[in-house]
């Protein structure tokens, strides 16, 4: 777990947070909110290892920080890779050329297309609507 700082982070349960102090006083300095899917948002306190001090529910711990793009690194990726997206249940996958967005997944078609192991997860913590990345030089040919 990286150090908690001011910033957007990943809740343990998917939301964004975004943290605004890390030196309020008493047991939980940590003060922000976590963003709601309605656009509505609740003020939020946690203590500096980022865990939500509540005997009920840990969905609320901060586990990383936020990544609205994918990061990835094309120079680890094989050559024929022009493309990686993320489907509904999180997984990646590798693809010849672009795939067109489907209901809950990427949809391939003929393209040739790979999983992706979970240590080769880009960092990203948005939408799987929004996790397709295109090789910048030549992608989607």
């Amino acid at each position: 777990m990286n150090a908690i700082t001011v910033g957007y982070w990943e809740t343990r349960d998917g939301r964004k947070a975004r943290v605004l102090c890390t030196d309020a006083p008493g047991r939980c300095p940590v003060k922000g909110y976590i963003e709601t899917a309605e656009g509505e948002s609740g003020a939020m306190s946690w203590a500096l290892n980022g865990e939500w001090l509540s005997p009920s529910s840990t969905g609320a711990d901060l586990i990383r920080q936020w990544a609205d793009r994918p990061v990835v690194d094309w120079s680890k990726e094989r050559e024929w890779v022009k493309a990686v997206a993320m489907d509904a249940s999180r997984r990646w996958f590798r693809y010849e050329r672009c795939p067109v967005l489907g209901e809950n997944v990427w949809l391939a078609g003929t393209i040739f297309h790979q999983w992706m192991h979970p240590t080769e997860y880009p960092q990203f913590t948005g939408n799987w609507t929004d996790s397709l990345c295109v090789r910048p030089e030549g992608g989607g040919k």
